[in-house]
């Protein structure tokens, strides 16, 4: 017999909870989790060169979703500045091999060249999160919620705000 559907999700009020149990790095990560209902492994492999601040999109490329099918999400105001926010996180420790500061373009593809990936620890991407989301989950009181579940969790907070459900799954 298969198991029951999960049904883990989060509120907007506990991801602030669950954010501020998290390491630095990793709260920017499960934000835009919340966000977008991206992936893991979507989230992971998301570089500069993927971000336009000029056209306001995030584009995942066909070939880096589990469909095999491309992806583009509009930016919204909550995710601009996430991204600006962690753009001008990045260009504030980015040094250069002469330990200059790096100048940091207005263009999309310079910015794309210095520093390729959109979440760092410690200036490498972020790849394990396991302890640290264990961690945090416990301490809000939802030891069983996977990460998994920031996806529904991202449904169910679009489909509140109004987004059409087609849209809704055009986007995740």
């Amino acid at each position: 017999k298969p198991p029951p559907p999960r049904s883990g999700f989060i509120t907007r009020k506990e991801l602030e909870s669950l954010c501020r149990h998290l390491p630095d790095y990793l709260s920017p990560f499960v934000r835009f989790a919340f966000l977008t209902g991206w992936r893991l492994s979507e989230i992971r492999g998301l570089q500069w060169r993927h971000v336009s601040f000029e056209s306001g999109e995030i584009r995942l490329e066909p070939g880096s979703t589990k469909n095999g099918e491309g992806r583009v999400f509009p930016m919204t105001v909550e995710l601009r500045a996430l991204l600006k926010n962690l753009r001008d996180t990045h260009a504030s420790i980015n040094l250069t091999p002469t330990d200059q500061p790096v100048v940091v373009m207005d263009s999309d593809r310079m910015w794309a060249k210095l520093t390729p990936s959109v979440f760092l620890n410690g200036g490498e991407p972020v790849v394990y999160i396991y302890h640290a989301w264990r961690k945090a989950v416990k301490a809000i009181g939802k030891p069983g919620l996977l990460f998994h579940d920031l996806r529904r969790s991202a449904i169910i907070d679009m489909d509140q705000r109004g987004i059409p459900r087609r849209v809704i799954q055009d986007l995740v």
